[in-house]
């Protein structure tokens, strides 16, 4: 048996690299995985299950802070997560909410024992008074004039795939006057499971559906289920689990429901977790003790009213939705703090702003009349890539997000030299757009031009826009590496990549060798400074982009070199589905082609001593690669010291980061037979 070990968790060089990258954002799936991955990662019951999606989870204090304090010494924006938020175009056919928010509490099982008085939520066996916070929480929310809804109100339907900005005439997400809070069911009759499985508290939710008379899609279009469990329960492994709640619906479960969509949040009993799930996160003494209560569930619910059928509402290019671009912030404009309602004075956490590109605590609601008159610009595609000769474009948008629309007039600035913009037209209301076309001629040099699009009316905005002249980038191919990459430092080299629609991750890595290179990716256009879908700028040269559900797009790479490099290699690997390996339970049978690759993950727990990762086969010889948060391969792997020969082959990790760990089968020639087996011990 070939056995591979990496001791000590992780070489300090590959760690080093790791923290630096701005991209593979990580969230944390049931036992601390990643959730950006959840609507596209396959997740078989044992092991031949059918496919179902898994929940969109809230990580602990802990874990956020770990992600942080790993990706500290980034050169990053004052912003912590820089995508804006994209609407995905309702392919659930739900991607908002639309009407008046509705929030259900259904406080399950006997466990939380008797009411007293009868009917109240003053329950026998709730020691910290959490179903009387969250009744006043969800009663308070859209009273005493609060702004902190009115960050969710920006946000749309009814508009394009990739849209960023909503038109004043699109459906936005209502700001909840006087409270979202619509009925309270205490189903205390029998006892919830102690350790209750998805499908259970779904099929809770959707018994609270017809407990509330909520029996069509029509009723259940703008409502949200709250199950909330009771102390010393652990539903989907809460406590000591790696997350605080999660929000999803029953469909993407694969939960059948008469009464159509419902979307709902598991909410475990919070103070169980104390400070990892935000005790005196934001008040100090006996004050604090719930501020993990309002903040959770607040993060829950502004992300079910922005993304009400997950997946389909709003989300960045690494699958966070709003309140997670911005959890358990402790410091800056956008930590968290106290937000005062009608109801009292509660903890809440900020949620992102697209037209703020930050984390708020408060924003003007949407549609208030009597505002001033405002707008904002956005562009189709900020930057572009064109080789000498070429015409490129992109459009100006211009949104009224307040008042009335004003009359503007269109300029640039920066054009390249030998090189014709226009714009059409270039005169137009703030509720309108324009066409900027760059018209390069073979004369026009190779460089990186920086532009400015600036509108003038009663307001003036400005927006950049930046095209690079260059030679054309050249082909890679889905898993195959390109080698003996060198590169003086200032250098910059271009790569291409067309990824096909129903892949739901991408990656690109290159591998650890002298020097140090950095890595932009993007699509539909190149990547430069300012403008990308992502970078990494670690010290070495071990650099990683992972992208949740592509675009079907022509992707772009640039390596820079921060300094001089020599024989870097850069592979990109898209996949459609990757399975979920449960710890001890084994995958048989796995077959595939010389050349071919397959994709698995499993989920392991902060604390163990060792992941083992084995494979076996019966014909053929098959390659394994396990890697931390990132699709392993040849280039860049954890463990993985492949070798000719149909023999077993083992990767052994001593102390394995609690997290998201993803096993790569790659086929050296045809094969089948393959079992697979990954198992962390205590």
């Amino acid at each position: 048996m070939r056995t591979a070990t990496a001791v000590d968790r992780l070489h300090p060089r590959l760690v080093s690299a790791r923290r630096r990258s701005r991209c593979g954002r990580h969230r944390y799936l049931a036992g601390i995985a990643t959730t950006f991955l959840a609507a596209v990662l396959v997740a078989p019951a044992q092991a031949q299950a059918p496919d179902v999606a898994a929940p969109h989870y809230y990580p602990t204090v802990d874990i956020a802070r770990a992600r942080r304090e790993a990706d500290s010494s980034s050169q990053r924006s004052t912003s912590f997560y820089t995508p804006p938020l994209k609407f995905r175009g309702a392919p659930g056919e739900i991607g908002i909410t639309t009407g008046t928010p509705q929030v259900y509490l259904v406080f399950w099982g006997s466990q939380w024992g008797t009411a007293n008085p009868p009917g109240s939520v003053n329950f026998s066996n709730d020691p910290s008074h959490v179903a009387p916070r969250l009744v006043a929480l969800l009663s308070g929310i859209g009273t005493n004039s609060e702004l902190w809804s009115g960050v969710m109100t920006q946000y749309c339907e009814g508009v394009p795939a990739g849209t960023t900005v909503c038109p004043a005439s699109a459906p936005h997400v209502p700001y909840p006057t006087g409270g979202p809070l619509a009925g309270v069911w205490a189903d205390t009759g029998v006892p919830a499971p102690t350790s209750a499985t998805p499908a259970e508290i779904t099929n809770e939710a959707i018994n609270a559906a017809a407990h509330f008379g909520n029996t069509t899609p029509e009723s259940n279009r703008s409502a949200q289920y709250v199950v909330v469990s009771a102390t010393h329960t652990h539903p989907d492994g809460f406590n000591p689990s790696g997350f605080c709640a999660w929000h999803w619906d029953n469909d993407s479960l694969g939960v059948a429901s008469p009464y159509g969509n419902i979307a709902f949040t598991n909410l475990p009993y919070i103070p169980d977790m104390g400070e990892s799930c935000g005790a005196n996160f934001v008040n100090a003494g006996a004050a604090g003790l719930l501020d993990g209560v309002s903040i959770v569930e607040g993060h829950e619910y502004a992300e079910t009213i922005t993304d009400q059928d997950p997946g389909s509402g709003w989300l960045d290019a690494f699958g966070e939705e709003n309140a997670d671009k911005c959890a358990w912030l402790s410091n800056g404009n956008g930590r968290a703090q106290n937000v005062t309602f009608a109801t009292g004075v509660f903890a809440m956490q900020s949620t992102w702003s697209n037209d703020g590109q930050a984390c708020l605590i408060t924003h003007p609601i949407w549609g208030v009349p009597g505002l001033p008159d405002d707008y904002v610009l956005d562009l189709s595609r900020q930057s572009n890539f064109a080789t000498p000769g070429d015409t490129v474009t992109t459009v100006l948008r211009a949104t009224t997000e307040t008042g009335n629309p004003q009359p503007i007039s269109l300029s640039a600035s920066g054009v390249p030299p030998d090189a014709t913009l226009t714009l059409a037209p270039d005169a137009m209301s703030s509720d309108e757009s324009s066409t900027v076309s760059l018209e390069t001629s073979a004369t026009t040099p190779l460089g990186v031009y920086y532009m400015t699009l600036r509108t003038d009316g009663a307001l003036s905005r400005t927006i950049s826009y930046t095209v690079t002249v260059g030679t054309p980038p050249a082909p890679l191919d889905n898993g195959v590496a390109v080698s003996g990459i060198s590169g003086p430092v200032g250098s910059d080299q271009l790569w291409q990549i067309d990824v096909p629609t129903g892949y739901s991750v991408l990656d690109f890595s290159t591998n650890d060798v002298p020097g140090d290179v950095d890595l932009y990716v993007s699509h539909g256009t190149l990547p430069t400074d300012d403008n990308f879908a992502c970078r990494s700028i670690g010290p070495v040269g071990l650099e990683n982009c992972f992208i949740y559900g592509p675009a079907a797009d022509r992707w772009y790479v640039r390596l820079h070199g921060a300094a001089g490099f020599f024989n870097t290699s850069l592979q990109a690997t898209y996949a459609k589905s990757l399975r979920l390996l449960f710890n001890g339970a084994r995958l048989s049978d796995l077959s595939g082609t010389a050349g071919s690759q397959q994709f698995f993950w499993i989920n392991v727990p902060w604390g163990k001593r060792r992941l083992s990762v084995r494979t076996s086969s019966k014909d053929g010889d098959v390659d394994l690669y396990v890697r931390l948060y990132r699709l392993p391969g040849p280039v860049a792997a954890d463990c993985g010291f492949p070798k000719p020969g149909r023999r077993p082959e083992r990767c052994s990790i001593r102390f394995p980061w609690g997290g998201t760990w993803y096993v790569g089968l790659y086929g050296r020639t045809d094969y089948s037979g393959v079992t697979l087996t990954a198992t962390y011990a205590p």
